[in-house]
């Protein structure tokens, strides 16, 4: 295809039209597009031009109207009211453009170009885009909201905060105690992190990757193409022209299902980058291979699939040591493709090949640190959960920042991770959020303690059992005293079941009912004297459950024995 151009048309847009056409029509038409570009580049060097988008969605170069109506639908679907095509315009960023342009446009690509677009010189294609209405349209890209100080952070409404259903509801009609104004309880005031790496591009390999000999005969041509390229003496221009081709080629396995020569193509390009660096390291060789793989990032799906089939071609120790390669060069990207599909994984293998992968990335921190500042609140909750996941030192700094975050569900889904940290920083912050204002991230406090069954949760725990004023925390609080099970928690169950202690619901029946359910978990004697004591309580329903559980706990005793001895 071809789009025809009036006689005065300036040449240098009729014909990057023409190549707009071409890659549209021909994407692996390598040779005719090279071509064809530096049939651009030269009329841009006799005669720089610029054309924007009229009124009337055609084009126009100065006052002239020009008949180019595919160029004009690609510049309008894509929101570019100007491009300029200047006399310093090179070869691979007008290629670059031309196949940013030469797909159909969504909705979604259109929202992404300004982040493709920011790949290319600006001073030798400065481009124009149309201003997008942000209360109609987000941003391409979620960008991470500024860490306010401790002074600038809003509290968060208790009132709006709606309580959320653990193990144990409160009775119907037990009174719920207005919380006090308080002021916003922060994570330990520490250095904001920084990336580990400087750039988002992962590092050449530490080590020979063996060069694939691909299956299919076009690949294998252009892997040929690549090492001969690279091993010549004729300059940067056929090793360009060499990986271009290779990397079209990767993309077109991509789209047509072809995984094989998928992972073929993309190892083979990392491998003989690797070997044309430690042969001549350059910087025209690292800049041609870092521009062509960069420039297959721009179809995030790709990078995503190669994320899938680290898990799905586990058992292929091949495969795995090319896609864990590929990966590893594609740094934050890779990561981010890693973490995206543990996160979507349907089965626990997959999950654990993620994770084994994940842990072997360098830039999985830098990956997860983004995250946990998105204002996606869904990245930000998933970024937690990986977190708690992984569970390293670098790991378990990144969510203590998360406990700044402003909205309290992060700040749960931080708190919640942390609980699976076993260490003494880990207990230092989520005590913190025991004076949360909000009181879901409160209960989530509270429940990471009673995982971690330290004696030193029933200190932390001991001030929310005269002072907390939700009841499903306070109720929490008392199943994790049951969960610890120490001496100084099994008095204060006995203080709470006989409606002691300076609380205003000490003497709420529901309490001392919970009170008496942690002492059965419990299951010492000095537990199980206390709760049959209340038999003779003045409440009846305390009475009440104070038979039943000391007879459930009899049966499950009898029920233990039985299996225990084969009778």
């Amino acid at each position: 295809m071809s789009e025809p151009a009036a006689a005065d048309t300036p040449e240098v847009i009729s014909r990057f039209a023409e190549l707009v056409a071409l890659v549209a029509e021909r994407p692996t038409a390598a040779a005719e597009q090279r071509a064809l570009v530096k049939d651009v580049v030269k009329a841009a060097r006799k005669s720089p031009s610029t054309l924007a988008l009229g009124e009337d969605g055609r084009l126009m170069a100065g006052a002239r109207a020009l008949d180019l109506p595919h160029l004009a639908g690609r510049l309008k679907g894509y929101g570019i009211e100007e491009l300029g095509i200047t006399a310093q315009a090179a070869v691979a960023d007008l290629l670059d453009l031309a196949r940013m342009l030469a797909p159909a446009p969504t909705k979604e690509s259109a929202r992404g170009i300004a982040g493709r677009i920011a790949v290319l010189d600006a001073r030798a294609l400065p481009i124009r885009l149309k201003a997008r209405d942000p209360a109609i349209e987000p941003p391409s890209a979620p960008l991470p909201p500024p860490r306010p100080s401790r002074r600038e952070m809003p509290r968060a409404s208790r009132a709006a905060t709606p309580a959320r259903t653990t193990g144990v509801t409160p009775a119907p009609g037990t009174p719920r105690v207005s919380p006090p104004a308080t002021e916003r309880v922060s994570a330990p005031e520490l250095p904001p992190l920084e990336p580990e790496h400087e750039h988002d591009s992962g590092p050449q390999l530490q080590q020979a990757l063996p060069v694939p000999t691909p299956a299919n005969a076009a690949v294998a041509a252009a892997v040929t193409g690549v090492a001969a390229a690279e091993a010549g003496a004729q300059g940067a221009m056929p090793l360009v022209a060499a990986l271009e081709l290779l990397a079209q080629l990767a993309d077109l396995a991509f789209r047509q299902g072809r995984d094989d020569d998928l992972i073929d193509a993309m190892a083979a390009l990392v491998a003989l980058e690797y070997q044309a660096l430690q042969r001549k390291a350059s910087d025209e060789r690292r800049q041609a291979f870092s521009h062509m793989l960069k420039r297959l990032t721009m179809r995030p799906m790709l990078v995503r699939q190669l994320a899938v089939l680290r898990h799905a071609r586990a058992a292929d120790a091949v495969a795995c040591a090319r896609l864990q390669a590929i990966l590893r060069r594609y740094g934050t990207y890779g990561a981010d493709a890693v973490a995206d599909e543990f996160m979507s994984a349907s089965s626990a293998d997959a999950r654990a090949t993620c994770l084994a992968s994940l842990r072997e990335l360098p830039h999985t921190h830098d990956a997860l640190l983004g995250l946990s500042r998105s204002t996606n609140l869904l990245q930000v909750q998933e970024a937690a959960a990986l977190l708690g996941e992984l569970r390293d030192a670098r790991c378990e700094r990144i969510l203590v920042e998360m406990l700044r975050h402003p909205e309290p569900r992060a700040r749960r889904s931080a708190v919640a991770s942390l609980g699976r940290f076993g260490t003494a920083t880990s207990l230092d912050a989520i005590a913190l959020l025991l004076d949360d204002p909000s009181p879901r991230v409160r209960l989530g406090a509270v429940s990471a303690l009673g995982q971690r069954r330290d004696a030193k949760t029933v200190d932390l725990l001991t001030p929310l059992l005269d002072r907390e004023p939700d009841t499903e925390v306070l109720f929490s609080a008392v199943g994790a005293l049951g969960a610890v099970g120490t001496a100084e928690a099994v008095q204060l169950l006995i203080r709470l079941a006989q409606g002691e202690g300076a609380h205003p619901l000490r003497r709420n029946t529901a309490l001392r009912v919970m009170a008496c359910t942690a002492l059965v978990m419990v299951r010492s004697p000095t537990a199980m004297a206390a709760v049959q004591q209340l038999r003779d309580d003045r409440d009846e329903k305390v009475r009440e459950a104070s038979i039943r559980l000391v007879a459930q706990a009899k049966r499950r005793s009898t029920a233990s024995h039985a299996v225990a001895t084969g009778a």
